[in-house]
């Protein structure tokens, strides 16, 4: 169990667009948590998975997280430079 790290979830509604960006309520993730999570945005499309330190999270990054995720296209390179990692 790792309790350093977040799980971050961006989940797109289908029928609207509209874009939620919000952590899972999880105090601690196992390896086999985030293997189940990455094969559930493998068959859900509208979900995305994102691991980032809970330190980082907790601070003032959160809001800058929460922008990147946020947008319509989220590149890969945006997301290393803020220190997130997609599953």
């Amino acid at each position: 169990m790792q309790s350093d790290i977040m799980v971050i979830c961006r989940e797109v509604n289908r029928e609207t667009g509209e874009i939620a960006v919000y952590p899972l309520e999880k105090q601690s993730v196992s390896d086999y948590s985030l293997l189940l999570l990455n094969f559930r945005s493998k068959y859900n499309p509208e979900l995305r998975y994102f691991a980032v330190l809970r330190e980082r999270w907790e601070t003032d990054w959160q809001d800058e997280v929460t922008q990147v995720l946020k947008r319509k296209i989220v590149k890969t390179r945006s997301v290393v430079r803020i220190g997130v990692v997609e599953l």
